[in-house]
């Protein structure tokens, strides 16, 4: 009787983490396919930006959109932990903050405005850079008082060559 009890309640549980596992991937498969369209789109942003004119904004207003890309990984970062699908998020959203880095210095120079005020912030592990998380406060404090100011935040640890060459 006990031995029935006991794979009774293996078994259960087993059955309920996998069910909580499949959920969560589901999650993780739905915030990945959203963020892919998100990113699509992104890029087909920056090819239309290039070729506005001077007179357009365009190019302020896709700080909005990266800044949400961004929500967006670090959620399902603390939500589903690391993954091989995170990190090629990353990596994505990474090149795609280079991208508009250039894009904007482009923008600047073909319409004869100074560079635009840019912080690279390179973060690491909460071990490996305890002071990480009071410098990201700071950095959104800085942007918030002042909207111009472009702060592109870069995984030290990507394995990207695009971040070893920003190094």
């Amino acid at each position: 009787m006990v031995l029935l009890l006991t794979a009774g309640i293996f078994v259960a549980s087993w059955y309920l983490s996998a069910s909580i596992n499949r959920h969560k991937f589901a999650a993780l498969q739905a915030a990945q396919n959203k963020m892919s369209v998100d990113i699509l789109s992104s890029e087909t942003q920056f090819d239309l930006l290039k070729q506005n004119s001077c007179d357009d904004s365009g190019a302020s207003v896709f700080a909005d959109d990266l800044a949400t890309l961004a929500d967006k990984i670090a959620y399902s970062e603390q939500n589903f932990g690391s993954s091989d699908d995170i990190a090629t998020l990353k990596q994505q959203y990474t090149l795609l903050e280079v991208r508009d880095f250039l894009l904007t210095k482009q923008v600047a120079e073909r319409c004869h405005e100074p560079d635009p005020q840019t912080i690279f912030y390179f973060y690491g592990t909460k071990e490996g850079c305890p002071d990480c998380v009071k410098e990201s406060y700071v950095l959104d404090a800085l942007h918030q008082n002042n909207p111009y100011l472009r702060v592109y935040s870069f995984d030290y640890n990507l394995d990207l060559s695009t971040i070893k060459a920003l190094r």
